[in-house]
């Protein structure tokens, strides 16, 4: 967010390449977010803990 307040509080227009930078970042976030979700959602096996076995 630092570029966003440069360009708000001192008038800074972001380059080219900051902008696109941000955009990478922002989208490989939602996409991790998403799949976050999705797999929360994903019900559970019945007896499958994730956790390994005391074998």
């Amino acid at each position: 967010l630092g570029p966003i307040w440069v360009w708000l509080v001192h008038s800074e227009v972001p380059s080219v390449r900051t902008i696109i930078g941000g955009a990478v970042v922002v989208t490989a976030l939602l996409i991790h977010i998403g799949l976050e979700f999705k797999r929360q959602a994903r019900p559970a096996r019945p007896g499958v803990t994730g956790l390994p076995s005391p074998n």
